[in-house]
């Protein structure tokens, strides 16, 4: 059967519930037509449904205090949700930041006391060149200066691969954030349309 086909029975049908009293819904539609596949089906009632007339809306037959009670229902929660998505996603990036903050001043404190290391170690070097007498002591101590050295590159590495783990866990915090709040839009834009009746 040709979409075109398609189009005249589902219409005809869907027009026939209406003037039942009976709800129009795809899987009606096929019980009511007998046969056809809701892939068919579907994509004929969405477009009766865009070419329908809007004055025989569900609502109309609601009296307006019901209307109005669902409509103030449905913000109300609407509101509520998108709070409580907000107040998440603020504890979501103070947590997130915080560790940013805390990683990013343990590696610049790590970074100070490498540089003064690093110091320390030239002015031994230093020293080692001009008193060759004591040269065993000045080569243990500039030993352990250059153990504490490595340790302390090794722990900028740890500390910079951190500071961009956390970066990277408050892009996906945000990007699921933008995520939620464009579901939460779809979800109050179809609740509106079903209160409203339409579709």
């Amino acid at each position: 059967m040709s979409k075109c086909d398609w189009d005249q029975v589902v219409s005809h049908t869907a027009a026939t519930m209406i003037s039942a009293g009976t709800k129009v819904t795809a899987e009606a539609v096929r019980r009511q037509i007998g046969h056809g596949s809701l892939r068919d089906i579907c994509p004929a009632l969405r477009r009766w449904r865009d070419t329908r007339p809007q004055s025989g809306n569900v609502v109309e037959a609601l009296p307006p205090e019901v209307a109005k009670a669902f409509q103030a229902a449905g913000a109300s929660a609407w509101a509520l949700a998108e709070r409580m998505a907000t107040e998440r996603i603020r504890a979501i990036e103070s947590v997130c930041g915080r560790r940013a903050s805390e990683a990013e001043d343990e590696r610049d404190d790590a970074l100070m006391s490498l540089t003064r290391l690093e110091e320390q170690l030239d002015l031994m070097r230093d020293d080692l060149c001009v008193a060759r007498a004591s040269a065993m002591q000045a080569t243990a101590a500039l030993a352990r200066i250059e153990a504490e050295s490595v340790a302390d590159r090794s722990k900028i590495v740890w500390l910079v691969e951190s500071v961009a783990s956390e970066k990277q866990a408050t892009a996906d915090a945000r990007a699921l954030v933008t995520e939620l709040r464009q579901r939460l839009a779809a979800e109050r834009n179809d609740c509106r349309s079903t209160a409203l009746g339409v579709g």
